[in-house]
């Protein structure tokens, strides 16, 4: 069995000191610049056209391997080409889906309008499910009588596996109502992929079903959990019932082991809400975070990661932030960013991010009296990864030359962008920042859109993407010993980059492969 570290102690046992990461810039929104193009944009007759962006909107990444993700994004190839889904697997990403392109799942004719607000996940096997509405004309937004599809993408096809219209099984009804013909509505959400094949999805717009009965959970077209039907246990062991479930806050692991959801119970407030996990509440509003005397207040964002863990953030009453993972409170307004520091975490949490290592990144605000400093991203509750104001590599030579820093032109607008920060299994890190030069012009897109966003990757281990050569593997050029410990590195923190075979799996065989090509002295 594999002893899996976090990044501290990995700093510990070798005796040095933790570094900021170097990080790549993978998309802007600076006109004309490489890294606004979208590689693989049409026109509505099918030509490839130029694209770039406008808007960086979401992200999801297959925690288990770093180089295989999905980005959300808006173009700047006018309203009907607008909205895009980019997939990468270990290389550059390219459109996977485009807005006026034609859709599957329906007829032939129609065309892709949107994708769903909150961005799908992938399976072990690298899988990703997602969700789009289609429309019926070239232009235009007229959404298809079975417009809202939930679909699976194998790295190459997006088959449909149901969409609206389609009839649920297993929900209750309320009469005069007849049970068993309800259907899928046209907001379906929170897509989830299961190994075993199975969707699971939340709808609050079922068809065919009195008020009263929905929003359902559902895996595939069967239903799992409904409301004023479906128990909960609560924090002190009592039995309620379900009385609403948020829109994109359902999520299962993807052995189907543990689910969690957000909502709300029979006798809260239509103001107050619950986060369970396996049907048992685990924070609830107006009630402390077990063991603390900190009042949840409410929930803003939380996580359920592959091996079942969990983490949340939210606020107290009167507005100061707290932070979670598995229960346990791991920062709040006031404490100290790392040990010891006179530096202390402010009101806002912004956004955070875990792995299966232990390992998690908080990004909030600080006391710090500087405006133009006092955002920053904390690893581990140990050490500063960025801070507002850092410099950037644009071009990626290795040098900050390219008068390109973190932040806004005005200081008080976010640096970090909300929910925006992502961490993998092997210490690689997708984060969303917001960019300007050093007199505070911001690289947006001309005329401005939204703001001056940036996508840009690191390694909390050390290193960035996965080697070229997996024998130079800390990718400097050169195969010596440094290389030896960055590979045990990622091996040991079961790290995608570590499947150095390309089995699927790390173990061994990976170190064999690793040091065959290290002897050899290249690839």
């Amino acid at each position: 069995m594999k002893t899996r570290l976090t990044v501290a102690s990995i700093l510990c046992c070798a005796g040095i000191a933790a570094a900021q990461p170097q990080a790549t810039v993978i998309y802007t929104k600076i006109p004309g610049h490489p890294t606004a193009a979208i590689p693989g944009t049409r026109d509505l007759d099918q030509v490839p056209v130029l694209g770039e962006f406008k808007a960086l909107e979401d992200f999801a990444v297959n925690p288990r391997n770093s180089g295989q993700w999905v980005l959300k994004g808006r173009t700047n190839l006018g309203a009907d080409l607008e909205t895009c889904l980019v997939y990468a697997n270990g290389g550059q990403g390219s459109i996977m889906a485009q807005e006026g392109q034609f859709a599957p799942g329906g007829d032939e004719a129609h065309r892709f309008d949107f994708f769903a607000s909150a961005m799908g996940t992938f399976d072990t096997a690298g899988n990703y499910a997602f969700a789009f509405r289609a429309r019926t004309g070239r232009t235009g937004s007229t959404s298809a009588a079975d417009g809202q599809r939930v679909a699976i993408w194998d790295g190459s096809t997006i088959a449909v596996q149901f969409k609206q219209g389609d009839t649920i099984s297993g929900l209750q009804d309320q009469a005069p109502n007849p049970a068993g013909d309800e259907r899928v509505g046209n907001s379906v959400g929170s897509i989830h992929l299961l190994d075993d094949g199975r969707i699971g999805s939340q709808d609050t717009t079922i068809t065919n079903i009195h008020s009263s009965r929905r929003p359902a959970l559902m895996y595939d077209l069967n239903g799992f959990q409904q409301v004023t039907y479906s128990d909960i246990t609560t924090m002190d062991g009592d039995t309620s019932t379900w009385a609403f479930f948020a829109a994109n806050a359902f999520y299962t692991t993807p052995d189907g082991a543990h689910w969690m959801a957000q909502g709300r119970r029979t006798g809260q407030v239509s103001s107050a809400t619950l986060l369970a996990f396996d049907n048992q509440v685990v924070l609830e509003t107006g009630l402390p975070i077990p063991g603390t005397n900190v009042i949840v207040n409410s929930i803003f964002q939380w996580v359920l990661l592959h091996d079942g863990s969990w983490y949340a953030r939210g606020d107290q009453p009167g507005g100061d932030d707290w932070f979670v993972g598995n229960g346990v409170l791991l920062a709040k307004t006031g404490d100290p960013i790392t040990p010891g520091s006179s530096e202390l975490w402010g009101a806002v949490f912004s956004a955070f991010a875990a792995n299966t290592n232990g390992d998690w990144i908080l990004v909030g605000n600080t006391n710090n009296a500087d405006p133009g400093l006092d955002t920053v991203s904390v690893l581990n509750g140990e050490e500063v990864l960025f801070r507002e104001s850092d410099p950037l590599d644009l071009d990626g030579n290795g040098q900050f030359d390219d008068d390109v820093f973190i932040g806004r032109a005005n200081p008080a607008n976010a640096a970090f962008e909300a929910n925006d920060t992502y961490l993998t299994d092997d210490g690689t890190v997708y984060m969303f920042v917001n960019i300007r030069d050093g007199d505070g012009i911001e690289y947006n897109t001309v005329p401005a859109f939204g703001a001056p966003q940036a996508l840009i990757s690191f390694n909390i281990y050390g290193g960035g993407a996965c080697p070229s050569c997996a024998a130079d593997f800390n990718d400097d050029g050169g195969v010596d010993g440094s290389d030896v410990e960055a590979f045990f590195t990622a091996w040991e923190n079961a790290g995608g980059c570590a499947d150095v075979n390309e089995d699927g799996g790390i173990d061994g065989s990976d170190v064999e492969t690793f040091f065959m090509l290290w002897e050899a002295g290249g690839c």
